[in-house]
């Protein structure tokens, strides 16, 4: 199924890409099913976790209400660690999305999700404020 690109939701298509499923050193790597990515995305549409940016969605596995980890970081990194946010993103900007595990840590400022979002994530209870403040400094840290 990797590569197949399906509906989410009406005219909003997901790919999920190989390079993020197949051992690449290079690459943050799903531990997730295909399914459970899918759903991680379509959630963080609905939840609006797009805004103010349109083109870049982020996610939190949730299970039973509580985060999970959902991927791991690339092996080429400084230091491997377990990922529990993802960055989804229409690149060419047509609705057909492909994502990634982020890891904001990872001296990649990209990879850390825009105040909004992190609020959204701290009034709904999903992540402790110690966190959340890590995550919007770049720091290191963990569920």
């Amino acid at each position: 199924m990797v590569n197949q690109e399906i509906e989410i939701l009406p005219e909003i298509f997901y790919i999920p890409k190989i390079d993020h499923r197949n051992n690449s050193g290079e690459k943050s790597q799903w531990t997730i099913t295909e399914l459970e990515e899918k759903s991680c995305f379509k959630h963080s549409l609905e939840s609006s976790w797009n805004k103010p940016h349109y083109h870049t969605s982020w996610g939190l596995y949730l299970k039973n209400d509580k985060v999970e980890y959902l991927g791991n970081s690339a092996k080429n990194e400084p230091e491997l660690c377990q990922l529990f946010i993802a960055k989804f993103i229409d690149s060419s900007r047509n609705s057909k999305w492909h994502g990634y595990p982020a890891n904001p840590s990872g001296q990649k400022p990209q990879d850390i999700p825009p105040e909004n979002v992190l609020g959204d994530w701290l009034s709904k209870q999903y992540l402790r404020p110690q966190l959340i403040r890590k995550i919007a400094r770049g720091q290191k840290c963990k569920l």
